[in-house]
């Protein structure tokens, strides 16, 4: 990294609070600060024309954009007031360059800031799942994402616009590669993924609701299959905790082939996922990272709402399985444990995802190191990166 020796030169903005990243990046010399932490200083300097300027937007969204609606005009409003206070970030710092630790970390009305302001922008790919999504736009400059194939991805989004692409593969991957060194397989081991939910979410996926369908089709997956050892993953252990989910978290402790992993690391899931030959998910990325590194996996998303073509909608036809209630996910699971078939076209997942050969960072530092010697003032601004799991 240029100009390493100056820490003054790099900077980390936090939109989301988290007390462990922001020393990770104190300790290692970046100047650490919250995104809200000069609203204040925001509102008194741009009071009085932040009322013009509400009006302004208000006036284009009714008349140009005909949006009538209350909600809607209050989504513009806020959205547009976010691309404000987002320039006046970017012109107090003055970077050269931003560096987005994942895309989907990386808000839109601060790309659209930094575009506004002619900032060139660095961004990795965590997941397809951004890229399939009116909801997550990316504009980047420069695109590190996993395999040749996702430029088809990309060119198919009209709610995206991306100057440049690097393939690489997925980064995490290369610590789930060295740890294969380390963890022997257990031919009979299965990897239980859950997703991040919440009590009441705007997004249905994210509901108490959904993940308790997921819980139950598992429970009758497991009880059909005593012969394997279960592991269930979840995102983390609160739902253990939580009334919502007790009779069925009480049901599941009951199986004898089940263990659920209460181990608060990140690197666990790494470990339990290279430890195990198949692997039952939600849409979760290290789902996807999984298809890379060549594990059998099934996508098993039971929904209130009813079905949505995961494998159309994230391209993910002949490399994972997908079911959407326990008799599918019982008939997925017989058909990935049969050996003598295997559904998986090893040369789409590579064309999708690069190989997981444990050197994706190496490539990742290799281009950015080009794209920093063009950089004419070395100031560099770090937006939501992610610290090593290892």
């Amino acid at each position: 990294m240029p100009n390493r020796e100056n820490p003054n030169s790099y900077k980390y903005i936090e939109f989301y609070k988290d007390n462990e990243i922001e020393s990770f990046y104190q300790s290692n010399g970046f100047d650490v600060f919250f995104f809200m932490d000069i609203f204040g200083e925001y509102l008194k300097k741009k009071h009085v024309g932040l009322f013009f300027f509400s009006i302004e937007k208000l006036l284009k969204c009714i008349f140009v954009y005909r949006i009538y609606s209350i909600r809607e005009l209050r989504i513009f409003l806020v959205f547009e007031l976010r691309v404000n206070f987002s320039i006046f970030i970017l012109k107090k710092i003055k970077p050269s360059y931003i560096i987005v630790g994942y895309d989907i970390l990386f808000p839109a009305y601060f790309q659209l800031a930094a575009n506004e302001l002619q900032i060139k922008t660095i961004a990795l790919t965590e997941r397809q799942f951004v890229m399939h999504s009116e909801n997550l736009p990316v504009f980047v400059d420069y695109y590190f994402i996993p395999g040749d194939s996702f430029n088809r991805v990309i060119e198919k989004n009209q709610y995206s616009i991306v100057e440049k692409t690097f393939s690489i593969g997925l980064i995490r991957t290369d610590y789930a590669f060295e740890l294969q060194k380390k963890v022997k397989v257990k031919k009979n081991q299965v990897i239980i993924f859950d997703f991040h939910s919440e009590e009441v979410n705007s997004i249905s996926l994210l509901s108490w609701q959904n993940n308790l369908l997921f819980y139950k089709d598992i429970y009758k997956l497991i009880s059909n299959f005593p012969q394997y050892e279960f592991v269930i993953r979840g995102k983390n252990i609160l739902w253990t905790k939580l009334a919502y989910f007790q009779e069925i978290f009480l049901k599941l402790k009951q199986l004898r082939n089940l263990i659920i992993s209460d181990i608060d690391e990140i690197g666990e899931s790494y470990r339990l996922l290279v430890q195990s030959e198949y692997v039952i998910a939600r849409v979760t990325s290290i789902a996807e990272e999984a298809i890379a590194m060549g594990k059998k996996v099934i996508f098993h998303e039971n929904f209130l709402e009813g079905r949505r073509d995961i494998l159309n909608l994230f391209g993910l036809d002949n490399m994972a399985l997908v079911s959407y209630d326990a008799n599918e996910l019982i008939e997925s699971f017989t058909q990935i444990i049969d050996s003598s078939h295997d559904f998986r076209d090893f040369k789409k997942i590579i064309d999708m995802y690069s190989i997981a050969d444990g050197k994706v960072r190496e490539r990742y530092l290799e281009r950015i190191k080009v794209i920093f010697e063009t950089v004419s003032r070395k100031d560099f601004v770090f937006s939501d990166s992610v610290k090593s799991i290892s």
